[in-house]
């Protein structure tokens, strides 16, 4: 089931509608709970999704290239910081 906190249901739905039509997800109600609407992506929405993660590491990977040592631990290190800062706030 597709979920994300602090979003609503209608904001949900409005997102996946145009993948669903681009063929990448397919909807189906739950068999257990005519409430809640199973979300999972076709071959073809797996295969997108794979190559876009694969062009996002090779662009990182660029990237970070023109970093020294201590600048991608320094990065590193604030990352890891504003992703705490970031959950806490779906924890209240």
């Amino acid at each position: 089931m597709l979920s994300c906190a602090g979003s609503s249901a209608h904001a949900l739905r409005t997102q996946e509608k145009p993948r669903e039509a681009v063929g990448v997800l397919t909807r189906q109600r739950s068999p257990h709970n005519e409430q809640q609407v199973l979300i999972r992506f076709t071959e073809d929405g797996t295969d997108r999704l794979t190559a876009m993660r694969a062009e996002l590491r090779a662009l990182q990977s660029e990237v970070l290239s023109h970093f020294t040592p201590q600048e991608r631990r320094e990065l590193a290190a604030q990352r890891k910081h504003l992703a705490g800062g970031i959950g806490a706030q779906f924890l209240i």
